[in-house]
């Protein structure tokens, strides 16, 4: 039911999957094993929110990643924010298109996602999450010198951690200024 809700393009498919997972959640609480989340199920959601066209959705899928990371301390051993939920949240700030305020609030979400991965010893960022995160800055309506300053910061350690590649590199000549490049 996840996956069709990431699958159906529907305008509500974050919402309507959250949804779902909250049902998951609350009658897995209650006892019932079958309807266990898993790391997956979470993905599917947060897949859900970075396709959305909703205004909160960078604020719901960084929701989703606390609900993971809770989940991790109740001691549910099938959940992992993983790096990969990481990098669906910055995506969902990367496409983030509902006004100055919600994209400067984006903004800073994907920042705070990138700093806690990269202080992290077990959610290392990849070559994915640099990538989404130089896009965001590029694609976001925030002051220039910000922008450029969190694009130069993320392309040097991206380099430092040898995870250049192709991805990296178009997202990066997509966003940086002439001047950066």
């Amino acid at each position: 039911v996840l996956f069709a809700w990431v699958a159906s393009g529907d305008d509500n498919a974050g919402r309507r999957a959250e949804l779902h997972l909250d049902d998951m959640e609350r009658k897995y609480e209650a006892g019932n094993e079958l309807l266990k989340p898993v790391t997956r199920s979470y993905g599917l959601v947060l897949n859900a929110w970075s396709k959305s066209v909703a205004f909160d959705k960078a604020h719901r899928a960084l929701g989703i990643l606390k609900r993971m990371e809770e989940q991790e301390r109740k001691g549910n051993a099938d959940v992992k924010a993983n790096e990969h939920a990481h990098a669906l949240v910055i995506n969902a700030c990367a496409f983030t298109n509902s006004g100055i305020e919600a994209e400067a609030e984006a903004f800073k979400i994907a920042i705070a996602t990138l700093d806690k991965m990269i202080a992290s010893t077990d959610c290392r960022p990849s070559s994915l999450t640099y990538g989404w995160f130089i896009q965001a800055c590029g694609r976001l309506r925030v002051p220039e010198e910000k922008k450029y300053e969190q694009i130069e910061r993320a392309w040097n350690l991206c380099c430092q951690a040898g995870l250049v590649n192709g991805f990296v590199l178009h997202r990066f000549t997509g966003a940086a200024s002439e001047q950066l490049y």
